[in-house]
């Protein structure tokens, strides 16, 4: 199992698309965040954030993160937007992953 920044950024071109409706408002958000939280700049630190959380595949993996933010009060406020701190930095990922491609 891999849990490094490609492994996530992979997964996102592959499948991404069918989970997200409008990808481009997500990288918005993504951005608006890591104005915030610039700390959180780094594709390799965002992805062990969000996938670094036992075992199983990645949406799994994605998906238990969410919940366990929202379960723990975890969250950010983007744009007006109350997100799960993950679903935030997930953003950011997106964010970041499409400066690669640019």
């Amino acid at each position: 199992m891999c849990s490094d920044s490609g492994a996530l950024g992979d997964w996102l071109r592959c499948h991404g698309a069918s989970f997200f409706s409008d990808v481009t408002a997500l990288r918005r958000l993504g951005a608006m965040y890591l104005v915030a939280h610039p700390e959180e700049r780094s594709r390799q630190l965002l992805s062990h954030l969000l996938i670094d959380s036992g075992d199983g595949a990645i949406q799994s993996r994605l998906l238990r993160t969410i919940a366990r933010d929202w379960s723990d009060h975890q969250v950010a406020v983007v744009d007006g937007w109350l997100l799960a701190r993950s679903e935030a930095r997930l953003c950011a990922f997106l964010h970041l992953e499409e400066g690669l491609r640019a």
